[in-house]
């Protein structure tokens, strides 16, 4: 009885108003529930993002790395340009200079009265002849001096070009001194490999033409023109 008197005392539960707390905590769970599962979709969609993201950074690394490359090959390109178009500069002077040295030693071995003449080539290895007072002097060269001339600075171009072509000249001697004339014939089989001249009998084929080329002769021909018909026959001598 007592304890039904102390039972009495306490408060009764308002069952609906548990029910009503038990609904609105089940509608928070199952939010809780959703936000959760939303979470975890943002969740995958980030590390799929990430990823990505890392994907492309890899693949800007390497677009990188090679662009940084293609920018080394390129500066060292240019390095290497710049190298060669400073070689190549030297190389072209030098080689200048070397033809207009050989030019001017060759000249004065032909013509040995010349020695008075200053022999130059401009960077456009245009020929240049100064006389003792520095006064051009090209044109004032007679005809077998600018013919010496010539052929001095093609032995000139030939031995610093190291391509040594056969020399190929037509009445070498014919303008030519008594003096020039025996020295250039002692001279011209020494300058090249292989010479071939068109000689006139008597003017420029003579006893000493012969005397100074025939320790060098390898074949001698005779060209006879036919005034009539205009033909030449060709006849083997030696």
């Amino acid at each position: 009885k007592q304890a039904e008197q102390e039972l009495a005392k306490l408060p009764m539960e308002d069952v609906a108003d548990l029910y009503r707390q038990e609904n609105e905590a089940g509608r928070d769970r199952d939010g809780i529930i959703r936000a959760l599962q939303q979470a975890e979709d943002s969740l995958k969609q980030c590390e799929a993002l990430i990823k990505k993201l890392a994907r492309e950074r890899e693949e800007a690394a390497r677009q990188n790395q090679k662009a940084r490359a293609i920018y080394l090959r390129e500066r060292l390109a240019q390095q290497a340009s710049g190298m060669l178009e400073q070689l190549h500069e030297t190389v072209a002077e030098d080689s200048r200079k070397a033809v207009e040295e050989m030019t001017r030693e060759e000249f004065q071995r032909f013509v040995r009265s010349s020695s008075h003449y200053t022999v130059g080539l401009t960077e456009d290895y245009e020929l240049e002849v100064l006389d003792s007072n520095g006064n051009r002097a090209l044109q004032r060269l007679s005809m077998g001096q600018s013919q010496c001339l010539s052929l001095a600075f093609i032995t000139a171009i030939s031995r610093v070009s190291e391509k040594n072509p056969p020399f190929v000249i037509d009445m070498p001697f014919g303008r030519l001194d008594r003096d020039v004339h025996d020295t250039l014939s002692r001279r011209l089989p020494v300058i090249t490999s292989q010479l071939v001249l068109f000689l006139l009998p008597g003017s420029e084929w003579h006893d000493g033409t012969q005397t100074n080329l025939e320790p060098r002769l390898c074949h001698l021909y005779n060209l006879d023109f036919d005034a009539p018909t205009r033909e030449s026959t060709i006849r083997k001598v030696r």
